[in-house]
Protein backbone atom coordinates (compact mmCIF):
# COMPACT_ATOMS: atom_id res chain seq x y z
CA UNK A 1 0.00 0.00 0.00
CA UNK A 2 2.45 2.19 0.95
CA UNK A 3 4.46 2.20 -2.59
CA UNK A 4 1.31 2.53 -4.17
CA UNK A 5 0.61 5.43 -2.57
CA UNK A 6 4.29 6.61 -3.33
CA UNK A 7 3.72 5.48 -6.99
CA UNK A 8 0.63 7.53 -7.09
CA UNK A 9 2.41 10.74 -5.82
CA UNK A 10 5.18 10.25 -8.12
CA UNK A 11 2.93 9.97 -11.00
CA UNK A 12 1.20 13.77 -10.22
CA UNK A 13 4.70 15.13 -10.01
CA UNK A 14 5.27 13.36 -13.28
CA UNK A 15 8.52 11.63 -12.49
CA UNK A 16 7.33 8.52 -14.39
CA UNK A 17 10.36 6.86 -14.09
CA UNK A 18 10.54 6.86 -10.60
CA UNK A 19 6.92 5.82 -10.26
CA UNK A 20 7.61 2.83 -12.79
CA UNK A 21 9.98 1.89 -10.46
CA UNK A 22 7.50 1.66 -7.52
CA UNK A 23 5.32 0.12 -9.70
CA UNK A 24 7.14 -2.76 -10.63
CA UNK A 25 8.30 -3.03 -7.04
CA UNK A 26 4.75 -3.47 -6.08
CA UNK A 27 4.08 -5.88 -9.30
CA UNK A 28 6.83 -8.23 -8.09
CA UNK A 29 5.74 -8.54 -4.36
CA UNK A 30 1.77 -9.20 -5.98
CA UNK A 31 2.94 -11.56 -8.86
CA UNK A 32 -0.85 -12.57 -9.49
CA UNK A 33 -2.52 -9.12 -9.13
CA UNK A 34 -2.51 -7.35 -12.96
CA UNK A 35 -3.93 -4.01 -11.52
CA UNK A 36 -0.66 -2.62 -10.45
CA UNK A 37 1.10 -3.82 -14.01
CA UNK A 38 -1.07 -1.71 -15.76
CA UNK A 39 -0.23 1.23 -13.54
CA UNK A 40 3.00 0.31 -14.19
CA UNK A 41 2.95 0.39 -18.01
CA UNK A 42 1.32 3.87 -17.98
CA UNK A 43 4.33 4.95 -15.66
CA UNK A 44 6.83 3.04 -17.94
CA UNK A 45 4.91 4.32 -21.30
CA UNK A 46 5.15 7.93 -20.27
CA UNK A 47 8.51 7.65 -19.02
CA UNK A 48 9.40 6.01 -22.64
CA UNK A 49 10.59 3.01 -21.24
CA UNK A 50 9.53 0.79 -24.37
CA UNK A 51 11.27 -2.43 -23.29
CA UNK A 52 9.54 -2.36 -19.97
CA UNK A 53 6.17 -1.87 -21.81
CA UNK A 54 6.81 -4.95 -23.88
CA UNK A 55 8.08 -6.90 -20.94
CA UNK A 56 5.30 -6.15 -19.12
CA UNK A 57 2.52 -6.52 -22.03
CA UNK A 58 3.79 -9.79 -22.68
CA UNK A 59 2.96 -11.03 -18.76
CA UNK A 60 -0.41 -9.60 -19.52
CA UNK A 61 -0.69 -12.01 -23.31
CA UNK A 62 -0.55 -8.67 -25.08
CA UNK A 63 1.21 -9.37 -28.59
CA UNK A 64 3.25 -6.64 -30.15
CA UNK A 65 4.36 -5.95 -34.22
CA UNK A 66 7.64 -4.70 -32.96
CA UNK A 67 10.22 -6.45 -30.47
CA UNK A 68 12.17 -2.69 -29.85
CA UNK A 69 11.80 0.95 -30.07
CA UNK A 70 8.38 2.96 -30.07
CA UNK A 71 5.31 0.79 -29.95
CA UNK A 72 3.20 1.99 -32.59
CA UNK A 73 -0.17 -0.66 -33.14
CA UNK A 74 -3.32 -0.01 -34.76
CA UNK A 75 -5.46 -1.55 -32.02
CA UNK A 76 -8.80 0.39 -32.80
CA UNK A 77 -10.89 3.46 -31.50
CA UNK A 78 -10.86 4.89 -28.32
CA UNK A 79 -11.51 8.24 -26.53
CA UNK A 80 -9.30 10.14 -24.66
CA UNK A 81 -10.53 12.69 -21.90
CA UNK A 82 -8.31 15.65 -21.96
CA UNK A 83 -8.70 19.26 -19.92
CA UNK A 84 -9.01 22.45 -21.81
CA UNK A 85 -9.42 25.50 -19.06
CA UNK A 86 -9.96 23.32 -16.34
CA UNK A 87 -12.88 21.63 -18.41
CA UNK A 88 -13.26 18.00 -19.56
CA UNK A 89 -13.13 17.47 -23.18
CA UNK A 90 -13.24 14.62 -25.33
CA UNK A 91 -11.29 13.49 -28.66
CA UNK A 92 -11.37 10.17 -30.64
CA UNK A 93 -8.05 8.38 -31.03
CA UNK A 94 -6.37 5.80 -32.77
CA UNK A 95 -5.12 3.24 -29.52
CA UNK A 96 -1.66 2.92 -30.57
CA UNK A 97 -0.33 0.48 -27.61
CA UNK A 98 -1.29 -0.98 -24.31
CA UNK A 99 -2.18 2.40 -23.24
CA UNK A 100 -1.00 5.28 -25.64
CA UNK A 101 -3.30 6.53 -28.58
CA UNK A 102 -2.79 9.22 -31.34
CA UNK A 103 -5.62 11.75 -31.29
CA UNK A 104 -7.95 12.16 -34.53
CA UNK A 105 -10.14 14.47 -33.85
CA UNK A 106 -9.35 18.09 -34.91
CA UNK A 107 -9.96 20.60 -31.15
CA UNK A 108 -12.80 23.27 -31.70
CA UNK A 109 -11.34 26.19 -33.26
CA UNK A 110 -11.64 27.36 -28.85
CA UNK A 111 -9.45 24.96 -27.59
CA UNK A 112 -5.87 24.17 -28.05
CA UNK A 113 -5.26 21.76 -31.41
CA UNK A 114 -4.84 17.87 -30.27
CA UNK A 115 -4.58 16.26 -33.45
CA UNK A 116 -1.40 14.08 -34.25
CA UNK A 117 -0.60 14.17 -30.31
CA UNK A 118 0.98 10.50 -28.87
CA UNK A 119 -0.89 10.47 -25.52
CA UNK A 120 -0.29 8.47 -22.85
CA UNK A 121 -4.08 7.49 -20.66
CA UNK A 122 -4.72 5.46 -17.35
CA UNK A 123 -5.82 2.06 -18.22
CA UNK A 124 -9.22 2.21 -16.27
CA UNK A 125 -11.87 3.03 -18.18
CA UNK A 126 -14.04 5.85 -16.97
CA UNK A 127 -17.18 4.37 -18.14
CA UNK A 128 -17.99 0.46 -17.79
CA UNK A 129 -18.89 -1.47 -20.49
CA UNK A 130 -22.65 -2.52 -20.94
CA UNK A 131 -23.76 -5.62 -19.56
CA UNK A 132 -25.47 -6.55 -22.89
CA UNK A 133 -23.24 -8.45 -25.45
CA UNK A 134 -24.91 -7.15 -28.25
CA UNK A 135 -24.15 -3.62 -26.43
CA UNK A 136 -20.40 -4.13 -26.12
CA UNK A 137 -19.73 -4.79 -29.61
CA UNK A 138 -20.41 -1.08 -30.41
CA UNK A 139 -18.74 0.07 -27.00
CA UNK A 140 -15.57 1.95 -27.34
CA UNK A 141 -13.87 3.04 -23.77
CA UNK A 142 -12.73 6.62 -22.68
CA UNK A 143 -9.89 7.08 -21.37
CA UNK A 144 -8.06 9.72 -18.75
CA UNK A 145 -5.29 11.07 -20.75
CA UNK A 146 -2.07 11.44 -18.36
CA UNK A 147 0.96 12.05 -20.90
CA UNK A 148 2.11 13.91 -24.10
CA UNK A 149 4.67 11.99 -25.63
CA UNK A 150 4.97 14.46 -28.06
CA UNK A 151 2.56 17.13 -30.22
CA UNK A 152 1.38 16.81 -33.63
CA UNK A 153 2.17 19.78 -34.52
CA UNK A 154 -0.60 21.09 -36.52
CA UNK A 155 -2.74 24.73 -35.94
CA UNK A 156 -6.03 25.46 -35.10
CA UNK A 157 -8.93 24.02 -36.56
CA UNK A 158 -10.84 26.04 -39.06
CA UNK A 159 -14.78 25.81 -39.57
CA UNK A 160 -16.14 24.93 -42.96
CA UNK A 161 -20.04 24.88 -42.95
CA UNK A 162 -22.19 24.59 -45.34
CA UNK A 163 -24.53 21.73 -47.69
CA UNK A 164 -23.35 18.47 -47.99
CA UNK A 165 -21.70 18.05 -51.60
CA UNK A 166 -22.41 14.30 -52.02
CA UNK A 167 -19.60 11.68 -50.61
CA UNK A 168 -18.00 11.12 -53.86
CA UNK A 169 -17.05 15.37 -53.53
CA UNK A 170 -16.36 15.37 -50.20
CA UNK A 171 -13.91 11.56 -50.30
CA UNK A 172 -11.97 13.72 -53.17
CA UNK A 173 -11.68 16.75 -50.98
CA UNK A 174 -10.56 14.65 -48.01
CA UNK A 175 -8.32 12.82 -50.12
CA UNK A 176 -6.98 16.42 -51.13
CA UNK A 177 -6.20 17.69 -48.11
CA UNK A 178 -4.54 14.66 -46.04
CA UNK A 179 -2.22 14.28 -49.57
CA UNK A 180 -1.18 17.66 -48.03
CA UNK A 181 -0.68 15.73 -44.59
CA UNK A 182 -3.23 17.92 -43.44
CA UNK A 183 -6.75 16.87 -40.96
CA UNK A 184 -9.92 16.73 -41.61
CA UNK A 185 -12.87 16.23 -39.15
CA UNK A 186 -16.56 15.54 -39.88
CA UNK A 187 -18.75 17.76 -36.63
CA UNK A 188 -21.78 17.59 -37.92
CA UNK A 189 -24.59 14.63 -37.12
CA UNK A 190 -26.40 12.28 -40.05
CA UNK A 191 -29.48 14.45 -39.32
CA UNK A 192 -27.94 18.10 -40.38
CA UNK A 193 -29.72 20.00 -42.33
CA UNK A 194 -30.28 23.51 -44.05
CA UNK A 195 -32.29 25.38 -45.74
CA UNK A 196 -31.93 26.97 -49.05
CA UNK A 197 -33.50 30.77 -49.12
CA UNK A 198 -32.95 30.93 -53.34
CA UNK A 199 -35.15 27.95 -53.47
CA UNK A 200 -38.54 28.21 -52.09
CA UNK A 201 -41.83 26.42 -53.40
CA UNK A 202 -43.60 28.07 -55.83
CA UNK A 203 -46.60 28.73 -52.74
CA UNK A 204 -43.82 31.04 -50.96
CA UNK A 205 -44.39 29.06 -47.85
CA UNK A 206 -41.04 26.58 -47.51
CA UNK A 207 -37.46 26.50 -48.49
CA UNK A 208 -35.96 23.74 -50.12
CA UNK A 209 -34.60 21.38 -47.03
CA UNK A 210 -30.31 20.21 -48.27
CA UNK A 211 -28.53 17.40 -46.19
CA UNK A 212 -25.80 19.61 -44.34
CA UNK A 213 -21.95 19.43 -42.93
CA UNK A 214 -19.75 21.03 -40.75
CA UNK A 215 -16.27 19.91 -40.79
CA UNK A 216 -12.82 21.39 -39.64
CA UNK A 217 -9.50 21.08 -41.51
CA UNK A 218 -6.14 21.66 -39.48
CA UNK A 219 -2.59 22.08 -40.87
CA UNK A 220 0.60 22.11 -39.79
CA UNK A 221 1.52 25.09 -38.09
CA UNK A 222 3.85 26.26 -40.65
CA UNK A 223 1.00 26.57 -42.83
CA UNK A 224 -0.58 30.01 -43.84
CA UNK A 225 -4.31 30.61 -43.51
CA UNK A 226 -4.00 31.81 -47.27
CA UNK A 227 -2.81 28.42 -48.17
CA UNK A 228 -5.63 26.78 -46.50
CA UNK A 229 -8.05 29.03 -47.84
CA UNK A 230 -6.49 28.89 -51.36
CA UNK A 231 -6.65 24.45 -51.41
CA UNK A 232 -10.57 24.95 -49.99
CA UNK A 233 -11.53 27.13 -52.77
CA UNK A 234 -9.81 24.71 -55.15
CA UNK A 235 -11.35 21.72 -53.78
CA UNK A 236 -14.79 23.16 -53.44
CA UNK A 237 -14.90 25.30 -56.62
CA UNK A 238 -17.14 22.70 -58.77
CA UNK A 239 -19.77 21.67 -55.63
CA UNK A 240 -23.09 23.16 -56.19
CA UNK A 241 -23.25 24.82 -53.62
CA UNK A 242 -20.83 26.78 -51.85
CA UNK A 243 -19.66 26.22 -48.43
CA UNK A 244 -18.79 29.46 -46.38
CA UNK A 245 -15.09 29.38 -43.95
CA UNK A 246 -16.18 33.29 -43.24
CA UNK A 247 -13.47 33.04 -40.05
CA UNK A 248 -10.16 31.59 -42.41
CA UNK A 249 -11.26 33.96 -45.17
CA UNK A 250 -10.81 37.03 -42.37
CA UNK A 251 -8.00 35.54 -40.96
CA UNK A 252 -6.25 35.22 -44.80
CA UNK A 253 -7.33 38.53 -45.92
CA UNK A 254 -9.17 37.45 -49.19
CA UNK A 255 -12.71 38.33 -49.78
CA UNK A 256 -15.43 37.59 -47.62
CA UNK A 257 -18.41 38.51 -49.22
CA UNK A 258 -19.04 34.72 -51.01
CA UNK A 259 -18.69 33.26 -47.50
CA UNK A 260 -20.98 35.96 -46.07
CA UNK A 261 -23.41 35.47 -48.98
CA UNK A 262 -24.02 31.45 -48.24
CA UNK A 263 -24.48 32.24 -44.06
CA UNK A 264 -27.49 34.34 -45.51
CA UNK A 265 -28.26 31.61 -48.26
CA UNK A 266 -28.23 28.86 -46.09
CA UNK A 267 -28.64 30.76 -42.43
CA UNK A 268 -25.07 29.10 -41.38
Amino acid sequence: GARRLLASSLMEQRRFADAAARYLEVCEANPDDRSPRWDYLTAASAAEDWAGVRATAAHLGMELSTDEGPIDEDWGWVILRLTADGKPIDYYARRSGPVHAVVLENAPPSHPQRVGNRIVFDAEYLYPPPNDEEERKHFMPTFRAIHTLSQGGYGRSWIVDGPHPGEEAFDALREAMHARDWRVWIHSSDGYTLSDREDVRDDGDEMATLPGIIFTVSAPESIAPAQIDAALDEATRAWAHRPSWLALAEASGTDTHPHQASVERYGL
